[in-house]
């Protein structure tokens, strides 16, 4: 069958590119997040208690992972 690239595929492909940059907990509170896996993104909350952390904590991860990528995508744009 024809395969689009804008599905959920396409979409996980995008971000294994970034993966091996994150740390083990910055890559589950980012699938949890996000619903990479599967499931239903989960509320920061939910994520802190899934992996027992603050609500705050589990924040910080995430604004850490997502800089992460800003920096990768900027030094890959120039």
């Amino acid at each position: 069958g024809h395969v689009t690239h804008d599905g959920p595929a396409a979409h996980r492909a995008k971000t294994d590119h970034w993966r091996p940059k994150w740390t083990s907990t910055q890559r589950t509170v980012i699938s949890l997040r996000f619903g990479f896996d599967g499931g239903e993104p989960l509320l920061l909350k939910e994520i802190g208690e899934r992996i027992g952390v603050t609500r705050e904590r589990a924040r910080q991860i995430e604004g850490e992972a997502l800089a992460k990528i800003r920096r990768h995508a900027a030094r890959e744009l120039r």
